[in-house]
């Protein structure tokens, strides 16, 4: 026999094989350019090199019928496996990527997919093997007892990849989640056939066997809704009406980054304690990752609105203090006169305070009270009612103005800067947002500490009204008014001098 004849003889038995992976070439090649840009395409990188190493079993396969006969028939047999395997992942790509994937939008879970491989590729080995002449019932037979043994010794093993796959098909949670699994809680990074791998707060992964989770219960905070309601605990004193105590804790949840205003946050009076009425805050985050951040936020709020509302958070604690009282109302006296000091020097620094006189300075200090702000708070919002005027004594805001539905920011204002003022005169509602930029303490007017000097010295009316006249004016031009506003629109010296007697009751 002529070795072309020897080849041909070769060849002949394989050309089923090779049409086969001449199809699968171009299959590939087709999904290759439909999904050109997407990258699912990575997942067909097995197949090709597949049908590659089973085109070099085909050469070794001819070179084997002339060098090593024996050999022949163990590449053929593992030539047809690793044709198999190629096939099989490309189809199970087509239908399970392709076809319910991307045009259907049917996720299937990668346990199920990857049991249908599996499953087929059995098959396929027990059909290839059984060609070559291998007795499978002997098999069969000789496996029962090691199959026993084996699946003993595996139990667990095979109880996990059971329960990863009834995980998969419920569908409790998607990777991304945050679940808690009882003392466990995290976001879940993986899930495979024997295992979910987890990522808590502190930058663990921890990994927990399936058939574990589905022995308990699992919380989802991330489905089928985001939302997830928070609570902060506090106590306040005996003496503090309820209904006063729940206003202040809800005005401090205002404004903060990532509480949620619907569902509406609550406050619950939850039990009389030994010490303090105690009080449940319950409110709504949408970001499960940022809750702890968000408490914090929250608490910091808190004590920040409870210490302008001039209430305290007792604790049972009882300190014995022994002291002369004559010498601690001295020092209580010496402290307060040097506040008044430090506040008459911040007043002097005020241009529409100028006409007030040394001793109406000092007069009005003493009836003015410190406030403490976080960052971030409102301070005052545009379009409410207010009368109280803010002397910043340290920190800085900004000045917002809403235009078309969005705020924007015109000013910031820093230590020695006031604002409020005509609401404080004139009672007009806030032309602006005030919102700190970091921690502020202010000193604040309000109109009872003010009508008493105006009332005794209506002259500073008119003082007054022409330094607010120059401040609006100065105001105006920085928000940028249009130069064409009608003087019908501008309110004039004597309107606002009269707008200020209307206020305090002066009358004419």
């Amino acid at each position: 026999m002529t070795l072309f004849q020897e080849l041909n003889a070769a060849v002949a038995p394989l050309v089923p094989g090779l049409v086969t992976a001449g199809v699968l070439i171009l299959s590939l090649l087709l999904l290759r350019l439909l999904l050109r840009r997407e990258r699912v395409r990575e997942k067909l990188r097995l197949p090709w090199r597949l049908t590659g190493f089973y085109l070099v079993l085909i050469v070794a396969m001819v070179l084997a019928t002339r060098y090593w006969p024996e050999g022949y028939g163990v590449l053929s047999a593992v030539a047809l496996l690793v044709l198999g395997l190629a096939v099989i992942l490309a189809v199970s790509f087509g239908i399970f990527d392709v076809f319910l994937g991307r045009y259907r939008r049917v996720p299937v879970p990668r346990i199920l997919r990857d049991i249908v491989i599996a499953v087929v590729y059995v098959v396929t080995i027990f059909v290839v093997l059984g060609r070559h002449g291998l007795d499978l019932s002997s098999i069969l037979t000789t496996s029962a007892v090691l199959t026993a043994v084996v699946g003993f010794a595996l139990q667990d093993l095979l109880g996990s990849i059971a329960s990863g796959l009834a995980l998969q098909l419920e569908h409790p949670f998607a990777v991304g989640d945050w679940v808690r699994f009882n003392e466990q809680e995290g976001r879940v990074l993986e899930m495979n056939w024997r295992s979910t791998k987890i990522l808590t707060l502190h930058a663990d992964v921890v990994i927990i066997p399936n058939n574990v989770i589905t022995r308990q219960p699992v919380i989802n905070f991330t489905s089928p809704d985001p939302i997830h309601r928070r609570r902060v605990e506090i106590g306040l004193p005996y003496d503090t009406p309820p209904k006063r105590a729940k206003q202040a804790l809800l005005k401090a949840l205002r404004g903060i980054e990532g509480v949620l205003g619907t569902p509406p946050p609550s406050v619950l009076l939850r039990r009389f304690g030994d010490s303090a009425i105690e009080y449940r805050v319950e409110f709504y985050i949408g970001d499960f990752a940022r809750r702890e951040l968000v408490e914090d936020e929250v608490a910091t709020r808190i004590w920040y609105q409870l210490h302008r509302d001039g209430l305290s958070v007792p604790f049972p604690v009882r300190d014995v203090i022994l002291h002369r009282d004559d010498e601690s109302h001295a020092e209580r006296e010496a402290e307060r006169a040097r506040e008044i000091e430090r506040i008459v020097l911040m007043l002097r620094r005020v241009p529409f305070l100028e006409p007030l006189s040394p001793e109406e300075r000092q007069q009005l200090a003493g009836r003015i009270k410190p406030a403490s702000y976080a960052a971030g708070e409102t301070v005052i919002r545009e379009g409410d009612e207010g009368d109280s005027f803010y002397v910043i004594a340290e920190g800085e805001v900004e000045i917002r103005v809403g235009d078309k539905g969005q705020e924007q920011v015109v000013a910031r204002l820093h230590a020695g800067d006031f604002f409020g003022e005509m609401s404080l005169m004139t009672g007009e509602a806030r032309t602006a947002t005030v919102v700190t930029c970091c921690d502020c303490q202010f000193y604040v007017i309000s109109k009872r500490a003010f009508e008493s000097l105006i009332a005794a010295h209506e002259a500073l009316v008119e003082d007054i009204g022409a330094k607010l006249e120059t401040r609006r004016t100065e105001l105006e031009a920085t928000r940028s008014r249009s130069e064409n506003e009608s003087e019908s629109e501008r309110s004039d010296l004597q309107s606002l001098v009269g707008r200020i007697r209307r206020f305090f009751n002066l009358g004419g």
